[in-house]
């Protein structure tokens, strides 16, 4: 399994707010090493594979407002990344994904958030499986 480090996302949050527009700032930078760490060890309520991984490290940027903007899209963006690095992507609508970063944001359960990414994560290649 390949896990982002915390360069990886203050790349990923420059070139979003570079690209969106926001203002740049970090306000809490261990809020990001906290969302990665969570990722990388849990608590995991089971194997603690991809799907349940990906909703830890969602969950840890976009409640924990690390950012001074751009943590919904960045959150998105980061947990994307990860799922693509280990294989997976995720197939949402712009309006899908705009209508969970809001629901995650206002306290959604990590499980709850954990079912959408497994609804949505398809396989970079056609064989199937489980993210």
């Amino acid at each position: 399994m390949e896990f982002l480090e915390t360069d990886d996302v203050l790349r990923m949050h420059q070139s979003i707010i570079d690209t969106g527009g926001g203002t740049h700032g970090v306000m809490a930078a261990g809020a990001v090493d906290a969302a990665l760490e969570r990722c990388r060890w849990g608590p995991f309520h089971g194997p603690g594979d991809l799907g349940e991984r990906a909703a830890y490290l969602l969950r840890g940027i976009v409640q924990d407002h690390p950012f001074a903007d751009g943590n919904k899209r960045t959150a998105f963006e980061v947990a994307e990344t990860f799922l693509r690095r280990n294989g997976w992507f995720m197939a949402a609508s712009a309006d899908d994904i705009v209508k969970s970063m809001l629901d995650a944001a206002q306290g959604q359960p990590v499980e709850a958030i954990e079912a959408w990414i497994r609804a949505r994560a398809k396989p970079l290649s056609s064989e199937g499986g489980k993210p």
